[in-house]
């Protein structure tokens, strides 16, 4: 072997010479630095090229949205000031029903603002609901005649307002909280939007949220934000999307009531007024919707779960369709609706098994098929598995392990995945329920947005989680909702904490691009949703709604609850051994994915700063 050497040495050394070079092993090494050193430039420049194209992009969004943001404003203002001096006849009477309750230092403000009307044909009907906190005084003292004081027993906004209605004389009714307020032309753009449209029986309008932060939830800090008028009929089957604020309607309306069951219900009554109507939207601004008052009815303890049952009556009582309309207007022969994959993998969970199965069986939306994954159980939770299999075997299959035994979360998600047949997959976990309307309304999005992967969203504590700064009862996102999320922003935000990744039982999932992510990590005992979610989010787009369809159980024997007494997880998203191998595992797929956006990987390169420093400890092993 060394004589071979040699030679090969001496061979090259006299050919070297013959071409002018004294050593042509050494020239050839220079020469393949070289070429790596060019190939590693050619890779940054590819990079930095692959950046600003995805910069280029974002910029452009942000413009064409910035644009359509000026163009908004430049309407309402264009609106506003044409109302400000159009000649507009007011022979109509329009009726403003304020209801409040222990609001005394609120409630003369939004008075006021009815008193500077420009339109001086109107009526305010101001129904005390049972305050005891000096209201009274505040409303006995308004001399205006044209200001009609009710008292309500204290019951509920809605049957204040209803109260209200039934005093009220006015053509048109409009609303307005007291803790908002009106803007002084919006009586003139009501009687405007019906004179213009005689055959309007609603009217929407836009307004002001005088701090966006504090409206979502995220903290007093933001700017005053303009909400456009807009109408979607899918839109408000899905959520809360015209505020009274912003609305009018004729007051004969038979379905002009509220509904009292709701301590919530501005949703359910815009349903009902619009659901064999179209409003008649203008660009004129109703007012400011205030966020600061205390003990709101919208961030009450048991809002989350009214809104589900508004949502549950809207859908029953077909009051707006997500589906049918669309594609019944087209003229063409409706579409085979697509069959969902869901898979439940359990182990040990005969108390909520039957509970968690059963709301997918009740689902509104029916092409579906349910994979039971046994993943080692010794309770009784696989018979109650095949006995809805027996009752249901075209829609009900029951799956285990060749070896019988557990494998793990991941591992069991991916047998289910391989068995599914499903367009979309979806899954419940064995302790969770989904709400019956669930997947009929996410499957509505998917079809609204056949450009995205996943569609999911917040999802309800159950029950809800009691901290020191008050009750939760949703667990929220971090991001803006009701929109389509362009890769990888939802990822990067997902990797630095700024966004919460869905929860498991709260996406739908394409399933091409589920299997082509590569399905679950099977080496994590939990953070394998999180894995996947950051690598989907990363390469596709994903839609967020801003309502909440399943129940997240939250009870002592779960894993997240078992990991957190030992110590090596913190759901509030602290650093923890747990978290630290969630980072290991993400890092290692994005290597396996061929990752080199800088954005994120500088967003996991922070995100695993608190782990370098005696990292052996904190992590474990590999």
């Amino acid at each position: 072997m060394h004589g071979s050497r040699r030679i090969r040495t001496r061979v090259a050394l006299r050919l070297g010479r013959f071409l002018g070079i004294s050593d042509l092993s050494s020239a050839l090494r220079d020469l393949q630095h070289r070429v790596a050193e060019q190939a590693a430039e050619l890779d940054q420049l590819r990079s930095a090229s692959a950046t600003l194209a995805d910069e280029s992009t974002v910029l452009v969004d942000t413009l064409v949205a910035r644009v359509a943001d000026l163009e908004q404003q430049r309407s309402v203002e264009v609106t506003m000031t044409y109302l400000a001096h159009a000649r507009l006849e007011e022979d109509t009477l329009i009726s403003v029903v304020l209801a409040t309750r222990n609001r005394a230092h609120l409630v003369g403000g939004a008075v006021a603002s009815v008193l500077t009307q420009s339109y001086e044909n109107w009526e305010l009907v101001v129904v005390d609901d049972g305050s005891d906190d000096g209201s009274a005084a505040v409303l006995a003292g308004l001399t205006d005649p044209r200001i009609h004081t009710v008292d309500a027993s204290g019951r509920s906004v809605a049957a204040a307002r209803n109260a209200g209605l039934d005093r009220a004389r006015g053509e048109y009714v409009v609303y307005l909280d007291d803790d908002n307020l009106m803007h002084p032309h919006w009586l003139r753009g009501v009687a405007w939007a019906f004179d213009l449209r005689p055959d309007a029986d609603v009217v929407v309008g836009a307004y002001i949220v005088d701090d966006e932060r504090r409206h979502r939830g995220l903290g007093r800090g933001g700017s005053p934000q303009l909400v456009f008028p807009s109408f979607d009929r899918q839109r408000v089957a899905i959520e809360n999307a015209v505020d009274a604020i912003q609305l009018a309607h004729r007051r004969a309306l038979p379905e002009a009531r509220f509904d009292e069951q709701f301590s919530l219900p501005d949703w359910d009554f815009v349903a009902r007024l619009t659901r064999d109507r179209d409003p008649f939207v203008i660009p004129a601004l109703a007012g400011i919707y205030g966020t600061s008052a205390p003990s709101r009815l919208s961030q009450s303890a048991g809002s989350a779960d009214v809104l589900v049952r508004v949502r549950e009556k809207i859908v029953s009582d077909g009051a707006a369709a997500v589906d049918a309309s669309p594609r019944e207007s087209t003229g063409r022969t409706p579409r085979r609706e697509p069959l969902v994959s869901v898979v439940i993998p359990f182990r040990d969970a005969e108390p909520f098994l039957d509970e968690a199965i059963r709301s997918v069986v009740d689902q509104t939306y029916k092409p579906w098929e349910l994979i039971l994954v046994d993943d080692g159980s010794t309770d009784g939770g696989p018979a109650i598995a095949r006995q809805f299999a027996e009752e249901m075997p075209e829609q009900v299959r029951v799956l285990t392990h060749p070896d019988g035994r557990s494998h793990g979360e991941g591992a069991t998600r991916n047998l289910g995945i391989s068995a599914a047949r499903g367009r979309y997959l979806a899954f419940v976990d064995a302790d969770d329920v989904w709400l019956p309307n669930k997947l009929e309304l996410q499957l509505g999005l998917l079809d609204a947005h056949p450009d995205v992967a996943m569609v999911w969203g917040p999802t309800l504590w159950w029950p809800p989680q009691v901290h020191g700064d008050g009750v939760r009862a949703m667990r929220e996102l971090g991001v803006e909702t009701d929109r389509v999320w362009e890769p990888p922003e939802l990822g990067v935000r997902m990797i630095k904490g700024a966004a919460t990744t869905p929860a498991v039982i709260s996406a739908v999932v394409r399933s091409d691009v589920l299997r082509a992510v590569g399905g679950y990590d099977e080496s994590l005992p939990i953070f394998a949703d999180q894995v996947f979610f950051v690598r989907l989010c990363l390469r596709e787009a994903a839609y967020v709604h801003g309502v909440a369809l399943e129940r997240y159980r939250q009870h002592p024997d779960s894993v997240c609850a078992r990991f957190e007494r030992e110590g090596i997880y913190d759901p509030e998203g602290g650093a923890s051994a747990m978290h630290a191998r969630y980072l290991q595992r993400l890092e290692a797929h994005l290597v396996a994915d061929g990752t080199h956006d800088p954005r994120v990987l500088d967003a996991l390169r922070v995100a695993q700063d608190p782990y370098r420093e005696g990292a052996s400890s904190a992590t474990g092993s590999s």
